[in-house]
C-alpha cells in the first residue's frame, strides 16, 4: 500500500474504468487515493513518475467472502465428498500444513492472506470472522479490510459460536445499518438445506441480509430470497 504521504503519476497506461477504456491514459495517486484519472499524460507537478508502458490498469476487485487468518492455505483436505463444512474442517485443522502455519503470528497470516488477495487484483476484503480477532490488524493491512458488519458463522446446531446469536446480530445490522453475514446451506446434510428457512422463521433474512456459499438453495429458497428483495 502507498504511503498516504506519497504523490505519484502512472503514466503510459491502458485505464480500464467501470465505463471506458482510455488506452493511453494516466492516473494520479494522491494521499495514498487516485486523484484523477486523465486520458494522455498526467496534470502539471512534480510527482514520482512511474511510466507503465502500455500496461493495463484496472479498478480493484472486491473480495465478497474470505477469511484473512487461514486463507493462505494450499488444498489438504483429500478427494472426497464432504456432507456440510464441519468434517471439512476437521480434516484442514488436523492437518500437516495447518499445523505449520498455526507457528506464524496472527499479523504474519493476516499478512499473507492479504497479499494473496492483491496478487489477484483484490484491494478490498470482506473478510468473515468475529471483530475481535480482525480488529489489531484493519488498519495494517495492505488490503482494505471491510470491518463494518454485524455476523453469525451460520445457521445450523453445530455453527461456530460468532456473535451474539442470529435475531440479535441482524437487530445490530437494522439498528446500525450495515450488512449481516452469515454462511447458509454449506452442506448437503438436512440442517444445511433448511437453514434458509430457519433464518426465515427467525425473522432475519431481509434487505441487510448477505448470504454465502448457498451451495443447496432449492427454488423455493431462491423465489423465498428474491421476496425479501435480498442482497
Amino acid at each position: 500500500m502507498a504511503s498516504k504521504n506519497m504523490e505519484y503519476e502512472l503514466v503510459n497506461a491502458c485505464i480500464v474504468t467501470k465505463d471506458r477504456w482510455i488506452p493511453n491514459g494516466s492516473v494520479v495517486v494522491k494521499d495514498g487515493l487516485i486523484a484523477s484519472v486523465n486520458a494522455g499524460g498526467p496534470p502539471p507537478g512534480k510527482r514520482i513518475r512511474l511510466n507503465l508502458n502500455g500496461l493495463y490498469v484496472y479498478p480493484g476487485l472486491f473480495n465478497a467472502h474470505d477469511h484473512l487468518l487461514s486463507t493462505y492455505l494450499p488444498k489438504v483436505a483429500p478427494s472426497k465428498p464432504y456432507l456440510n463444512w464441519l468434517p471439512w474442517d476437521n480434516d484442514l485443522k488436523s492437518s500437516i500444513v495447518f499445523s505449520e502455519r498455526q507457528q506464524l503470528d496472527p499479523e504474519q497470516l493476516y499478512l499473507l492472506g492479504s497479499y494473496k488477495n492483491l496478487i489477484s487484483g483484490v484491494t478490498s476484503v470482506q473478510d468473515h470472522i468475529p471483530h475481535f480477532v480482525q480488529d489489531p490488524f484493519v488498519e495494517k493491512m495492505p488490503v482494505r479490510i471491510l470491518n463494518q458488519y454485524a455476523l453469525s458463522h451460520s445457521i445450523c446446531t453445530y455453527s461456530l459460536n460468532w456473535g451474539d446469536g442470529p435475531k440479535e446480530e441482524y437487530a445490530k445490522a437494522l439498528k446500525q445499518n450495515i450488512p449481516y453475514v452469515t454462511r447458509i446451506a454449506e452442506g448437503f446434510d438436512s440442517e444445511s438445506r433448511d437453514s434458509l428457512k430457519n433464518l426465515h422463521k427467525l425473522g432475519c433474512l431481509g434487505e441487510h441480509t448477505v448470504l454465502i456459499h448457498g451451495i443447496v438453495l432449492s427454488e423455493s429458497d431462491i423465489q423465498l430470497i428474491s421476496e425479501k428483495k435480498r442482497i
